[in-house]
């Protein structure tokens, strides 16, 4: 739209041309703000996901080793 010649052009017509280049710049901006806004919202579930998945691992290192544990309670209370 920038590279219409006004020469030979309405003054109405180079009006609505700058009128759709305004939109378009603002059309565009807000779907930059918006996949910006996505895009870190991906990044917060991402980091999220990686904490829980953590936590897990550590949550089932913890119940394997009080198995153990109570497995040998067990078995040392049977043999008494």
């Amino acid at each position: 739209l920038r590279g219409i010649d006004p020469k030979g052009r309405s003054e109405d017509e180079m009006t609505s041309v700058r009128q759709r280049i305004l939109k378009l710049e603002y059309d565009l901006r807000h779907a930059q703000e918006i996949s910006n806004r996505q895009i870190q919202e991906r990044i917060t579930l991402h980091e999220e996901k990686a904490s829980i998945v953590h936590q897990l691992s550590e949550t089932t290192k913890l119940t394997s080793y009080l198995e153990s544990q109570l497995r040998s309670l067990s078995l040392s209370t049977l043999s008494v």
